[in-house]
């Protein structure tokens, strides 16, 4: 496949619950191209900033949208 580096992500069910599985795998690109660099805080944490709290982004959007 010529994959050189890849991100992986797993969502399971709380321990002793059944439920789905989600995984994704993702081709990071290139590793010679900074360009086609792409890392796991963009896909799955939505954000560019890997100084960034996606903890803290939770809690404000758990805040805003849950009654």
């Amino acid at each position: 496949m010529g994959v050189q580096s890849y991100n992986a992500a797993v969502y399971m069910p709380p321990l002793g619950e059944e439920g789905h599985y989600v995984t994704w795998v993702v081709d990071r690109g290139d590793l010679h191209s900074r360009t086609s660099d792409i890392g796991g805080m963009e896909l799955y944490a939505g954000t560019p900033v890997v100084t960034s709290d996606p903890f803290r982004l939770m809690e404000h959007l758990a805040a805003v949208m849950l009654p």
